[in-house]
């Protein structure tokens, strides 16, 4: 099970806000600085590079601390803080081991693009193109990347927990992005200034000692929010997925699904609540034509090679029914449902346990119902009761 920390937009004083509450947090005993993802956007992706890249917090936090002239242009900020980082790192080309992406807007066409290790872009550049502003001069940029002010918190998709921090606070696309995250099963924080780091970013932030300011207000909210962030990290090994299945179904039906928040999870939820109430038969009859209608509804196809695959959703189908009938009685379905996130039955390969790979992935068994040839279709046979 993993987790992953999202660190949004916030300007110059929002990064000194970032950094004095992520210091605050693991002061106060709640260290954050090993996620299993890390996303990094605009000031973001600064404080992200630091986490990533290992960097002493104690340093930075200092940096920040210290007082600052007066500055008309939060940009000119940011691109400073990005050659600080250069010269911490002492070679832009690295990026580190631990999994981290980098954020920016591809310029013209608004599309996200997305750096890891693996683009072959340096890290420093990645940084600076995410913190770039598009009338800054200069305004760093990748073939044409620029700035991106959101959290782009979709990214860490399929992490069980998922901590956001945005200077910016829960409004606009975050909303969305956050909404996706949960349709997925995860369990979201999200770590926002409080009144009185929301006073020190909005009140005169880039004024003289303005991001002292705020590095201090992040700082004090940290401290104070540590105890009860590192207790949800520490539950994170007995956390099921977090599912709204009366939403999605109703969503499913119009249908008016994100094909983000088309996952796994989703699948197997919608599927048992359409098991649930009408019984095995016309769930499966339901629940084919609801996935057909929503693979259209964000832009697929359902065809011999892509879309609704009649094998896999019957096996669910199923599968879910029986389990269903195994749980007591009069079991609400939400109950049902966190049973279910704890057994083998959840996870993503368990049909290869029934078909092999080239059985399951056939035409045939996407156009029509074909029977496992490893194991027969039972309960038992995934949960060992």
């Amino acid at each position: 099970m993993t987790w992953a920390l999202v660190l949004g937009a916030g300007g110059t004083p929002g990064l000194a806000w970032l950094t004095g509450l992520i210091a605050g947090l693991r002061a106060g005993g709640s260290d954050v600085m090993r996620p299993d993802l890390i996303v990094g956007t605009s000031a973001g992706a600064i404080a992200a590079a630091r986490v990533a890249c290992g960097l002493p917090l104690d340093a930075a936090l200092e940096r920040e601390r210290k007082p600052a002239p007066a500055s008309r242009r939060d940009t000119a900020g940011l691109l400073r803080a990005v050659d600080e980082l250069r010269r911490d790192l002492a070679g832009a080309e690295s990026w580190p081991d631990r999994p981290l992406q980098i954020t920016a807007l591809e310029d013209g066409t608004g599309g996200l693009v997305v750096w890891t290790r693996a683009a072959g872009v340096p890290l420093v550049d990645a940084v600076a193109a995410s913190c770039a502003a598009p009338l800054a001069t200069p305004s760093p940029t990748i073939h044409g990347a620029g700035p991106l002010p959101a959290a782009n918190a979709q990214l860490a998709f399929g992490h069980r927990l998922v901590i956001v921090i945005s200077g910016a606070g829960p409004l606009g696309p975050l909303d969305d992005e956050i909404a996706q995250l949960r349709a997925g099963g995860s369990h979201v924080r999200l770590l926002f200034p409080d009144d009185s780091s929301l006073e020190c970013l909005v009140r005169n932030p880039l004024s003289e000692g303005g991001r002292a300011r705020a590095a201090e207000a992040g700082y004090a909210q940290g401290t104070a929010l540590a105890p009860d962030v590192g207790e949800w990290l520490q539950s994170r090994h007995t956390l099921v997925p977090e599912v709204d299945v009366d939403d999605l179904a109703a969503r499913f039906a119009v249908p008016s699904l994100r094909r983000a928040e088309w996952t796994h999870v989703a699948h197997l939820a919608v599927g048992a609540w359409h098991v649930h109430r009408y019984g095995t038969a016309e769930a499966l009859t339901r629940v084919r034509d609801g996935i057909r209608r929503l693979n259209v509804s964000i832009g697929g196809t359902n065809t011999e090679s892509s879309g609704y695959h009649e094998t896999i959703t019957a096996a669910y189908i199923t599968l879910l029914a029986a389990f269903l009938e195994a749980c007591p009685r009069g079991l609400p379905l939400a109950e049902c449902l966190a049973r279910l996130w704890t057994t083998p039955l959840a996870e993503r390969d368990m049909l290869f346990t029934f078909y092999s790979r080239e059985r399951l992935f056939s035409t045939d068994a996407r156009a029509r119902w074909v029977d496992p040839d490893l194991a027969p279709l039972r309960l038992e046979v995934v949960t060992g009761q």
